[in-house]
């Protein structure tokens, strides 16, 4: 490597008895895929899914609420129509 390639180069920085990684490198690019790299990015992903899921969650049971209200209104609103027709009103007057 010349004195160029020297300075730019990420690996200078690590250590390999103490294989700490330079502080902006990428795995995979700068420095080999380690364990502890594939843990770490899983954990990111778990906690991802969880805070989606937490607001998801929320957002299904309002909905879940909202549908069955409507299903509840729209039942009293059929009934009530059909018992309205279904018995005619019969004044009976005495002379």
């Amino acid at each position: 490597m010349d004195a160029r390639h020297q300075e730019d180069d990420p690996l200078k920085e690590f250590d390999m008895a103490k294989k700490t990684p330079p502080k902006n490198s990428q795995p995979g690019v700068d420095r080999p895929v380690e364990r502890s790299d594939i843990e770490n990015r899983l954990r990111d992903v778990r906690n991802d899914f969880e805070t989606v899921k937490s607001s998801a969650v929320g957002a299904g049971v309002a909905a879940g609420i909202g549908l069955a209200l409507l299903l509840v209104l729209i039942a009293f609103i059929i009934g009530r129509r059909r018992g309205l027709a279904k018995y005619a009103f019969v004044e009976i007057r005495r002379a």
